[in-house]
């Protein structure tokens, strides 16, 4: 049974809207028009299923990790409920990931079709990268997007004697993939829903994000 058999679409879960957030080396914080190198799923040890991506680039390899559901102790869901309102939204990730298989080849996430083959994938035991069975979503591969990739920095966190995880004065910096443009004429998912024909959310992203 493929891992996207555990997603699901329904009504009266908020879609992704376009909203302002606050490779072998780190990139700016920019859109890039990149090409998808390798979309393949993974299953973390607590059950949550993610879609491991490759982006290549002029400015070099970029990979990126989408987790599109949670864990199975939070019943593996692709969506989360606000205690507040009640209202349901899908997760980020999924949205990142479901963006880029309606951009790229104009199907949902949960439409896409898999086949399974060798990928280099890391293994914590060996400590290097090792030819791995795996769900490829084949469909995206050599697909072009535009991504705005956020150049982040944040502490890097310790686990306690008592279990407990705790952030240290040791930061890291990584990137992290904020939104996914068509890449043609650089609209959002929410825009093309919207039947919008300017890419208006891409100047605003540019003017919050770059540099």
């Amino acid at each position: 049974m493929s891992l996207l058999n555990k997603l699901t679409t329904e009504e009266g879960i908020g879609e992704e809207r376009d909203t302002l957030g606050g490779g072998s080396y780190i990139w700016e914080s920019d859109v890039y028009p990149v090409t998808v190198a390798m979309a393949y799923l993974s299953e973390s040890q607590s059950g949550a299923t993610a879609v491991n991506l490759v982006f290549k680039g002029k400015s070099g390899e970029l990979r990126n990790q989408q987790y599109v559901t949670s864990n199975a102790a939070n019943g593996g869901r692709n969506y989360y409920e606000d205690k507040k309102t009640g209202e349901k939204h899908y997760l980020p990730g999924f949205n990142i990931a479901n963006a880029i298989c309606l951009l790229a080849v104009g199907k949902e996430l949960t439409q896409m079709t898999t086949s399974l083959r060798h990928v280099p994938v890391y293994n914590s035991v060996a400590k290097a990268e090792v030819p791995t069975e795996v769900e490829v979503l084949t469909e995206l591969l050599g697909k072009k997007l535009v991504i705005g990739v956020l150049k982040t920095r944040e502490n890097k966190r310790a686990q306690e004697s008592t279990g407990t995880w705790v952030a240290t004065s040791e930061e890291k910096t990584f990137n992290e993939v904020d939104k996914i443009f068509d890449a043609d004429k650089l609209l959002t998912v929410p825009e093309i829903r919207a039947q919008k024909t300017d890419p208006e959310f891409h100047a605003k992203w540019l003017e919050a994000n770059k540099g």
